[in-house]
């Protein structure tokens, strides 16, 4: 390979310029455009045009002869064929974009060189005015942007930006550009027999057979509306060969092109209607083809979900889904809950029941437990759902098992949080009851203890809210009996005995043992914050040590600073010490972080009439909730580029 000196750099410099000149004469004869001036601008070899002035177009014969001519031993000679073909302009475009990846490297460099300075005028005369506008400056913005006009153009009035996007598909020199272009066009696919003719006749037009891979996708696309069988043939070559590319780790595709391709294979079994079994095992065999590495899931999945396709969606086989998302659970609870917030109950429903069935075997590595997808789901206020995972977990293990009481705890907390007392002593009275058939261990007999006070807790609050004094009384006795130092239990008896000296002694002498007990863990427990939130809220829940609760709780959120019950923890802080204005501020900051706790959101109401009354002011009000959700959080980090949440907008919900 020769050296590319200083005199080299400038006789690039030079042909770049030359280059560009007859770019543009070679596009204006394209356009049509073949006035005097035009012609008189045009470089010497263009001016030398056949009788109506147009260039005779070369074969395709001849343009290869010269690409390969760009490798040949002499300096010479592959300058002649780089000069050719800048003459040529986009006639050889096509083919160029062919050898971008040539086994001869200088092939492939001098090929990319040529490429690079291709800037396209894609306009053209008769273009309407929003072709016009979405097509300004379309080579010189960034990816994102770039396929953001695309779909603009395939979802113009009457088709009128299909050409356009031709024209991006056979002149863009990226081919991932051109791709994606394709891609456009597809995902703007009409339904109405007049859209499907023009869409199909418009291709035709300005595409020609041949060339680069999406113009053949575009073709056999036009095809299925007349020769589906035919279509379907080709198009299932086009997307092993692109899966092949993929495998190869090139750079010319990916994953969502992939996925994209085979969503077109679904979605016409689906138009092609007929026997339901016919179609069912049509599907079953594209699936059986398709590598599981080379594909994204998530977008195929929402997709399914979507157009409520169930039968398809159950013949995507366990390994191909698990090996391609960690969590479709979790990608169909995302569905779910758009389609909640949509108002589309039914179709809310039916993807979570189908998330609920995915799976009851172990969590494979990097998958989310039942038990966490169910807090997730009660973080987003998605109760039912939750309470389902829930108690799927409860049902399904073994007493002793750690998950299950983490379950048993999680559910049971939220049942409270919503002021379902009842129905949270009889979840822990169910694992209670297997707990005890157990073979006794420190760990099982520690775990009993616990749930049984538990249990006895959630019966004196639901007492407590029938107004049935002695019932209360009772669990609440019962509770500390089992477990003194239980700072629910402790708190629920010191709001309890206002009036009974007798029992307000007992219950001070309790906390003050539970309070000792609590400052001995934060020297010597692993889990600080919690330690000093715990203790914080039973010392401004029992209005002692206030300026003591207000440095814990401070403390706690200085290791945890998202976390919303803990601005609920100082909030009380401030409530209990009289300071209206810093308690609503913060408990205004636990609302924002735990938007759907139905305590923080009472204990917000409470501090807001206080405010009220002893300032004399309208309190704050809360914002409206952040659209923050935890799993599109968690999905996040398990998806590459092509991940549903970074292209969710390009599946929309009709």
């Amino acid at each position: 390979m020769s050296v590319f000196t200083e005199d080299r750099a400038g006789r690039h410099l030079a042909f770049a310029m030359a280059f560009r000149a007859v770019l543009v004469a070679s596009m204006a004869v394209a356009m049509g455009s073949s006035s005097a001036g035009e012609t008189e601008k045009r470089p010497a070899a263009m001016a030398s045009a056949g009788p109506n002035g147009v260039a005779p177009t070369p074969s395709p014969e001849e343009i290869e002869r010269l690409i390969r001519q760009l490798g040949d031993d002499r300096f010479e000679r592959r300058e002649e064929a780089q000069s050719e073909l800048a003459k040529l302009g986009f006639a050889a475009n096509e083919a160029l974009q062919a050898a971008r990846n040539d086994d001869d490297l200088e092939i492939a460099s001098r090929v990319r060189y040529l490429l690079r300075l291709m800037r396209v005028d894609l306009t053209r005369p008769g273009d309407s005015p929003e072709v016009v506008a979405l097509l300004a400056n379309f080579s010189y913005l960034k990816g994102p942007e770039q396929i953001n006009r695309l779909e603009q153009l395939a979802l113009l009035k009457d088709a009128s930006g299909i050409p356009a996007l031709c024209r991006i598909i056979l002149h863009e020199p990226s081919i991932v550009l051109a791709k994606e272009a394709a891609l456009a066009v597809m995902k703007a696919y009409p339904t109405d027999e007049v859209g499907l003719d023009r869409l199909a006749k418009l291709l035709r037009e300005n595409l020609r057979p041949g060339g680069r891979s999406p113009t053949r996708w575009m073709l056999s696309f036009a095809k299925f509306h007349d020769a589906p069988d035919d279509a379907w043939r080709e198009w299932d070559e086009w997307t092993k060969q692109e899966e092949e590319l993929l495998g190869q780790e090139d750079q010319d595709t990916s994953k969502r092109i992939v996925t994209e391709l085979v969503t077109r294979q679904v979605d016409w079994i689906a138009r092609m209607g007929g026997d339901s079994r016919r179609m069912t095992e049509k599907m079953r065999a594209m699936f059986k083809s398709r590598r599981p590495a080379v594909l994204d899931p998530t977008p195929l999945i929402e997709w399914l979900v979507e157009r409520k396709a169930w039968e398809a969606l159950g013949i995507l086989p366990s390994a191909f889904v698990e090996q391609l998302a960690a969590n479709p659970n979790l990608v169909l609870y995302n569905l779910a809950k758009r389609y909640a917030d949509l108002g589309k109950k039914d179709l809310a429903e039916a993807a979570a029941e189908k998330a609920f069935g995915f799976d009851d075997g172990v969590p494979s590595r990097g998958q989310w437990s039942r038990s966490q997808v169910g807090y997730l789901l009660q973080f987003e206020g998605r109760f039912a759902w939750a309470e389902r995972e829930y108690r799927r977990v409860i049902e399904l293990g073994k007493p002793g098992d750690e998950e299950v009481y983490e379950a048993t705890l999680a559910l049971v907390e939220m049942l409270h949080d919503q002021r379902e007392d009842l129905r949270a002593a009889e979840v822990i009275e169910k694992v209670v009851a297997g707990l005890k058939e157990q073979k006794p261990s420190p760990l099982v007999n520690l775990r009993l203890r616990s749930l049984m006070a538990k249990m006895d807790y959630h019966l004196a609050c639901h007492w407590e809210r029938r107004g049935d004094r002695q019932k209360q009384l009772a669990y609440l006795d019962a509770g500390l009996a089992i477990d003194p130092t239980s700072i629910d239990l402790l708190i629920l008896g010191y709001r309890a005995s206002p009036d009974d000296e007798i029992r307000r002694q007992k219950i001070e002498t309790l906390i003050k043992e539970a309070v000792d007990q609590l400052r001995l863990s934060l020297l010597t427990g692993p889990d600080r914050a919690t330690a000093s939130n715990n203790l914080a809220w039973l010392l401004a829940s029992t209005e002692r040590n206030l300026d003591e609760a207000i440095r814990l709780s401070r403390q706690s959120l200085a290791e945890q600073p998202d976390t919303g019950g803990y601005y609920d923890t100082l909030a009380r802080c401030y409530q209990a010490k009289g300071d209206f204005e810093e308690a609503v501020r913060h408990q205004l900051k636990a609302v924002e972080l735990e938007p759907h706790c139905g305590q923080i959101a009472r204990h917000l109401e409470t501090i807001r009439k206080q405010y009220e009354e002893k300032l004399g002011k309208p309190a704050p009000e809360p914002k409206p909730p952040a659209k923050r959700s935890l799993i599109d959080e968690t999905l996040q980090p398990q998806r590459g580029p092509a991940s549903f949440l970074q292209f969710q907008d390009s599946f929309p919900i009709e």
